[in-house]
Protein backbone atom coordinates (compact mmCIF):
# COMPACT_ATOMS: atom_id res chain seq x y z
CA UNK A 1 0.00 0.00 0.00
CA UNK A 2 0.76 3.31 -0.47
CA UNK A 3 0.43 6.61 1.36
CA UNK A 4 1.38 9.75 0.89
CA UNK A 5 0.51 13.76 2.02
CA UNK A 6 1.44 16.65 0.24
CA UNK A 7 1.35 20.10 0.22
CA UNK A 8 2.12 22.16 -3.40
CA UNK A 9 1.80 25.29 -4.91
CA UNK A 10 2.86 25.92 -8.43
CA UNK A 11 2.51 28.73 -10.88
CA UNK A 12 3.66 28.99 -14.68
CA UNK A 13 4.63 32.52 -15.76
CA UNK A 14 5.32 33.98 -18.93
CA UNK A 15 7.36 36.83 -18.62
CA UNK A 16 6.21 40.26 -20.65
CA UNK A 17 9.14 40.88 -23.84
CA UNK A 18 9.07 43.10 -26.80
CA UNK A 19 7.82 42.06 -29.49
CA UNK A 20 10.02 39.42 -31.29
CA UNK A 21 12.16 38.29 -28.63
CA UNK A 22 13.04 35.64 -26.70
CA UNK A 23 10.63 34.23 -23.90
CA UNK A 24 11.31 32.02 -21.38
CA UNK A 25 8.75 30.03 -19.58
CA UNK A 26 9.38 30.10 -16.39
CA UNK A 27 8.00 27.69 -13.30
CA UNK A 28 7.70 28.30 -9.57
CA UNK A 29 7.46 26.43 -6.58
CA UNK A 30 6.66 26.43 -3.28
CA UNK A 31 6.07 22.74 -1.66
CA UNK A 32 6.76 23.17 2.22
CA UNK A 33 6.46 19.35 2.86
CA UNK A 34 5.83 15.83 1.09
CA UNK A 35 5.89 12.18 2.99
CA UNK A 36 4.95 9.10 1.21
CA UNK A 37 5.14 5.99 2.74
CA UNK A 38 5.19 3.07 0.81
CA UNK A 39 6.62 -1.14 0.79
CA UNK A 40 9.56 -1.87 -0.98
CA UNK A 41 10.63 -5.09 -1.85
CA UNK A 42 8.36 -6.47 0.86
CA UNK A 43 10.35 -3.43 3.65
CA UNK A 44 8.40 -0.59 4.56
CA UNK A 45 9.91 2.31 3.23
CA UNK A 46 9.46 6.36 3.22
CA UNK A 47 9.96 8.99 1.37
CA UNK A 48 9.93 12.67 3.01
CA UNK A 49 10.86 16.23 1.84
CA UNK A 50 11.00 19.21 3.28
CA UNK A 51 10.72 22.76 1.75
CA UNK A 52 11.12 22.95 -1.86
CA UNK A 53 10.83 26.67 -2.82
CA UNK A 54 12.13 28.60 -6.16
CA UNK A 55 11.71 29.16 -9.67
CA UNK A 56 13.38 27.27 -12.73
CA UNK A 57 14.74 30.46 -13.96
CA UNK A 58 16.67 31.13 -10.70
CA UNK A 59 16.58 27.95 -9.48
CA UNK A 60 15.45 25.83 -6.11
CA UNK A 61 16.30 25.52 -2.65
CA UNK A 62 15.69 22.24 -0.80
CA UNK A 63 15.99 22.11 2.75
CA UNK A 64 15.56 18.09 2.82
CA UNK A 65 14.83 15.11 0.83
CA UNK A 66 15.14 11.86 2.97
CA UNK A 67 14.67 8.38 1.88
CA UNK A 68 14.71 5.26 4.14
CA UNK A 69 13.66 1.87 4.26
CA UNK A 70 15.08 -0.11 7.42
CA UNK A 71 19.07 0.50 7.56
CA UNK A 72 18.99 2.57 3.97
CA UNK A 73 19.41 6.12 4.31
CA UNK A 74 19.74 8.46 1.56
CA UNK A 75 19.53 12.09 2.91
CA UNK A 76 20.25 15.35 0.35
CA UNK A 77 19.87 19.18 0.83
CA UNK A 78 21.34 23.03 -0.30
CA UNK A 79 20.74 24.75 -3.36
CA UNK A 80 20.99 24.56 -6.91
CA UNK A 81 20.88 27.72 -8.67
CA UNK A 82 20.87 29.36 -12.23
CA UNK A 83 23.44 32.12 -12.23
CA UNK A 84 24.43 32.04 -8.15
CA UNK A 85 26.86 29.16 -6.89
CA UNK A 86 25.27 26.43 -6.07
CA UNK A 87 25.89 23.75 -2.96
CA UNK A 88 24.22 20.44 -2.99
CA UNK A 89 24.84 17.94 -0.63
CA UNK A 90 24.05 14.30 -0.17
CA UNK A 91 24.52 10.78 2.26
CA UNK A 92 24.23 7.23 0.81
CA UNK A 93 24.12 4.90 3.41
CA UNK A 94 23.23 2.08 2.43
CA UNK A 95 24.02 -0.97 4.61
CA UNK A 96 21.57 -3.81 3.12
CA UNK A 97 21.44 -3.63 -0.70
CA UNK A 98 19.31 -6.73 -0.83
CA UNK A 99 16.75 -4.58 0.10
CA UNK A 100 16.58 -2.35 -2.75
CA UNK A 101 17.73 -4.87 -5.51
CA UNK A 102 16.79 -8.44 -4.65
CA UNK A 103 19.59 -10.52 -6.12
CA UNK A 104 22.52 -7.92 -4.92
CA UNK A 105 23.91 -8.55 -0.89
CA UNK A 106 26.40 -6.14 0.72
CA UNK A 107 26.99 -2.42 1.73
CA UNK A 108 27.62 1.17 0.18
CA UNK A 109 28.22 4.37 1.64
CA UNK A 110 28.72 7.56 -0.72
CA UNK A 111 28.91 10.92 -0.52
CA UNK A 112 27.63 13.47 -3.06
CA UNK A 113 28.59 17.24 -3.55
CA UNK A 114 27.54 19.52 -6.30
CA UNK A 115 28.53 23.41 -6.89
CA UNK A 116 28.39 26.07 -9.05
CA UNK A 117 25.48 27.25 -11.52
CA UNK A 118 23.83 24.72 -13.51
CA UNK A 119 25.59 25.29 -17.16
CA UNK A 120 28.66 25.14 -14.75
CA UNK A 121 27.95 22.52 -12.26
CA UNK A 122 30.77 20.73 -10.78
CA UNK A 123 29.69 16.94 -9.15
CA UNK A 124 31.72 14.82 -7.16
CA UNK A 125 31.09 11.39 -5.61
CA UNK A 126 32.98 9.04 -3.03
CA UNK A 127 32.45 6.12 -1.32
CA UNK A 128 33.30 2.63 0.03
CA UNK A 129 31.82 -0.83 0.21
CA UNK A 130 33.12 -3.52 2.58
CA UNK A 131 31.70 -6.26 -0.02
CA UNK A 132 28.60 -6.64 -2.78
CA UNK A 133 27.57 -10.08 -4.01
CA UNK A 134 25.54 -10.57 -7.10
CA UNK A 135 25.06 -14.19 -7.91
CA UNK A 136 28.46 -15.65 -7.96
CA UNK A 137 30.31 -12.60 -8.43
CA UNK A 138 32.29 -11.00 -5.55
CA UNK A 139 33.48 -7.75 -4.29
CA UNK A 140 35.45 -7.02 -1.47
CA UNK A 141 36.80 -3.26 -0.18
CA UNK A 142 35.98 -1.40 -2.86
CA UNK A 143 36.73 2.30 -3.09
CA UNK A 144 35.37 5.09 -5.49
CA UNK A 145 36.05 8.85 -6.14
CA UNK A 146 34.50 10.32 -9.22
CA UNK A 147 33.73 13.83 -10.72
CA UNK A 148 31.47 15.65 -13.37
CA UNK A 149 32.04 19.11 -14.94
CA UNK A 150 28.99 20.23 -16.90
CA UNK A 151 30.92 23.12 -18.20
CA UNK A 152 33.40 21.35 -20.15
CA UNK A 153 31.32 18.12 -20.48
CA UNK A 154 34.66 16.12 -18.72
CA UNK A 155 33.99 13.17 -16.07
CA UNK A 156 36.43 11.23 -14.17
CA UNK A 157 35.93 7.72 -12.36
CA UNK A 158 38.82 5.92 -10.14
CA UNK A 159 37.84 3.06 -8.11
CA UNK A 160 40.02 0.13 -5.98
CA UNK A 161 38.85 -3.17 -5.33
CA UNK A 162 40.81 -5.23 -2.79
CA UNK A 163 39.53 -8.73 -4.10
CA UNK A 164 37.60 -9.52 -6.63
CA UNK A 165 35.73 -13.03 -8.32
CA UNK A 166 34.27 -13.46 -11.27
CA UNK A 167 33.26 -16.73 -11.02
CA UNK A 168 32.58 -19.36 -8.43
CA UNK A 169 35.62 -21.42 -8.04
CA UNK A 170 38.07 -19.13 -10.08
CA UNK A 171 40.72 -17.75 -8.05
CA UNK A 172 40.23 -13.98 -7.38
CA UNK A 173 41.76 -11.18 -8.65
CA UNK A 174 43.23 -8.93 -6.58
CA UNK A 175 44.28 -5.09 -5.67
CA UNK A 176 42.04 -3.92 -8.77
CA UNK A 177 42.43 -0.22 -10.22
CA UNK A 178 40.05 1.27 -12.61
CA UNK A 179 40.91 4.57 -14.19
CA UNK A 180 38.14 6.45 -16.64
CA UNK A 181 38.27 9.81 -17.73
CA UNK A 182 37.84 12.41 -20.58
CA UNK A 183 34.79 13.75 -22.11
CA UNK A 184 32.07 12.59 -24.65
CA UNK A 185 34.47 13.38 -27.34
CA UNK A 186 37.00 11.29 -25.96
CA UNK A 187 37.70 9.29 -22.78
CA UNK A 188 40.03 6.46 -21.93
CA UNK A 189 39.22 3.63 -19.41
CA UNK A 190 41.77 1.05 -18.23
CA UNK A 191 40.99 -1.40 -15.41
CA UNK A 192 43.97 -3.99 -13.98
CA UNK A 193 43.99 -6.64 -11.50
CA UNK A 194 47.39 -8.71 -9.95
CA UNK A 195 47.17 -12.01 -8.44
CA UNK A 196 47.02 -15.26 -10.11
CA UNK A 197 43.86 -14.27 -12.32
CA UNK A 198 45.19 -10.96 -13.51
CA UNK A 199 43.31 -8.91 -15.40
CA UNK A 200 44.25 -5.89 -17.91
CA UNK A 201 41.58 -4.35 -19.83
CA UNK A 202 42.59 -0.69 -21.42
CA UNK A 203 40.30 1.23 -24.26
CA UNK A 204 39.68 4.63 -25.99
CA UNK A 205 36.37 5.67 -27.58
CA UNK A 206 34.50 8.61 -28.55
CA UNK A 207 30.35 9.62 -28.38
CA UNK A 208 28.74 11.78 -31.00
CA UNK A 209 27.12 14.43 -29.75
Amino acid sequence: PLSAQAELTAALVQPATEPGAQQDLNVFLDVPAIAAHFNLNGIAAQLQLQELQGSLLEGFALKGLTFSQGTNRVEVNGQIAAKESSQLNGIIDLRALESLAPGVTGDLQATLQAAGTLDTLDLHISGHSDRIMAGSTRLRNVAFDGSFNRAEQSFALTGMINTLRLVQGLKPARQCVLDLSGNSARHNLSFVCGGENSIFVSAAGALDE
